[in-house]
C-alpha cells in the first residue's frame, strides 16, 4: 500500500495522498488552477483489506473558491475506513464511492 495515490476522477481539485512506510500519510489538495487548499499528515494503517486513516477529510471533489484556503478544514477531518480493491493489479479505494466520487488510485 506504501506510495502515492491521486483521486484522477477529481475536476475541481488535486488531490494527492502519499502513504509512508512508518505509517504517515500527508493529504494534499489544491484547487484545479494549483492553489494551495489543505494539507495533513497523520497514521494510517490496513487491515483485513481495508485502509484506516486517521483525521482524514472527506473531500467530494468541491469547488475551493479564492479565500477558502483561509478557512481551518481540520474541523471536518474524521478517522476513516474505507475498502480496498486491486483493480488492474494496483490497489484502489473510494471515500465517496455511492457519488462515483474520491476514488484514489496508487501511482
Amino acid at each position: 500500500m506504501v506510495g502515492t495515490f491521486t483521486a484522477p476522477r477529481n475536476i475541481n481539485s488535486r488531490d494527492a495522498l502519499v502513504l509512508e512506510e512508518d505509517g504517515r500519510y500527508t493529504r494534499t489538495l489544491h484547487r484545479s488552477d494549483g492553489t494551495f487548499v489543505y494539507r495533513r499528515t497523520a497514521q494510517w494503517s490496513y487491515e483485513d483489506g481495508r485502509i484506516l486513516l486517521k483525521d482524514f477529510l472527506v473531500d467530494d471533489d468541491e469547488v475551493y473558491p479564492p479565500g477558502r484556503e483561509q478557512i481551518d478544514l481540520s474541523l471536518f477531518e474524521m478517522d476513516c475506513s474505507f475498502p480496498v480493491r486491486m483493480g488492474d493489479g494496483s490497489p484502489t479505494f473510494y471515500d465517496r464511492e455511492e457519488l462515483g466520487v474520491g476514488q484514489y488510485v496508487k501511482l
